[in-house]
């Protein structure tokens, strides 16, 4: 007698990933092929009118950062004597935010970082101290509201200085919005150690997403059928990065 066959319960997205936490919107193809740029400039805050006699201090605007596009993918091989084929978009976006936050760690993050340990190399223990550092390197350099990022581990030992939205995502204490990104990996500005990991801030973070494309094929010799689902993506980072390894 065969097994009673039931559905597989649907997945849920996990909650305070970065595609949660950052701005996503629609980007046009000349974007997704192209990549953008995107004009920044000094960002540090007002500054009390100089002594008579001293110059006052103009910063400069019109630097720009190139962005370039990267593609996820997902996909699924199944028999096709299969009464239903496997949900491959429903997969994919499942677990979407993994795969960019792996990404934009890659491109966005680690490449532009100001590595702020206070001893290179030596992890900081007093998480507190970490967050303070981060988001008073973020008051001196940005005018805007600043994101702090983290993978689980990250996250995890700075859980008592963290405060709960209501919706799923964190802020800390101070109001500063977090990414809880499984993605991040130990590969920070450079190698996190056991018992280690990487904490960023940054300025706002805008992801330009395309549509997600899904694709059948077919083996018949095989009787085998394939399902896969892409999505290309910009990420733009506004403003600086600064990160600090901290650790247990």
């Amino acid at each position: 007698m065969a097994r009673f066959a039931i559905d597989a319960p649907a997945r849920e997205s996990v909650r305070g990933g970065l595609l949660s936490v950052a701005r996503v919107i629609d980007a046009p193809k000349e974007a997704l092929y192209l990549g953008v740029t995107h004009l920044i400039g000094d960002e540090a805050p007002p500054a009390p009118t100089p002594a008579e006699g001293v110059d006052k201090n103009f910063g400069i605007f019109e630097d720009v950062a190139d962005w370039d596009p990267f593609t996820l993918y997902k996909g699924i091989e199944y028999s096709m004597l299969l009464g239903e084929k496997p949900d491959v978009a429903g997969l994919f976006s499942a677990g979407e935010t993994y795969g960019v936050e792996k990404a934009v760690q890659a491109l966005a993050l680690n490449p532009f970082a100001d590595d702020i340990t206070p001893t290179p190399g030596t992890p900081v223990t007093n998480i507190k101290y970490a967050f303070g550092l981060l988001e008073q390197y973020a008051a001196d350099h940005y005018s805007g509201l600043p994101m702090l990022h983290g993978n689980k581990v990250a996250i995890s030992l700075a859980s008592e200085f963290l405060a709960d939205s209501g919706a799923g995502t964190l802020h800390s204490k101070l109001g500063t919005p977090i990414v809880t990104g499984g993605g991040y990996g130990p590969a920070g500005p450079s190698a996190a150690g056991a018992g280690e990991a990487w904490l960023y801030i940054t300025g706002a973070v805008t992801i330009l997403r395309g549509p997600l494309a899904v694709y059948p094929a077919h083996n018949l010799k095989g009787n085998r059928s394939l399902a896969l689902a892409e999505r290309t993506y910009v990420p733009v980072v506004d403003g600086f990065v600064a990160a600090i390894l901290v650790g247990i």
